[in-house]
């Protein structure tokens, strides 16, 4: 019997300590709802179907948007990425954060920020 992707990725993210962290930090600082995008999901996918050893580096979210005034987050270190998006760092854990209304597709198309866009 095979199990959906989605099974398959959300088994491996419930054991990743370094994932729930992330998670844990983007939920205190968004309001909305939050999607996990990037090396995070293939990496992981790849990994479990093939036998592959593929270190997941960093987790990227894409968000409907952030809390206003943003709370503060001790100990992490605020930066941008090349796409002037939130980076934050704790140590060897980096997450990049994706306002909806900022991707290429809504920013530059003129289209209703929604993650179908």
């Amino acid at each position: 019997m095979k199990r959906s992707l989605e099974k398959i990725l959300n088994n491996i993210l419930s054991q990743d300590c370094n994932f729930k962290q992330a998670l844990n930090m983007v939920e205190r600082i968004t309001a909305g709802k939050i999607w996990l995008i990037g090396s995070a999901v293939y990496k992981n996918l790849i990994s479990e179907l093939h036998g592959s050893e593929l270190p997941v580096k960093d987790y990227d979210f894409i968000i409907e948007r952030f809390k206003t005034p943003m709370p503060t987050m001790r100990g992490w270190i605020e930066s941008r990425t090349s796409w002037d998006c939130l980076r934050l760092k704790k140590r060897a854990l980096s997450v990049d954060i994706v306002p909806l209304n900022e991707l290429i597709a809504v920013r530059e198309y003129g289209r209703e920020p929604s993650i179908e866009s």
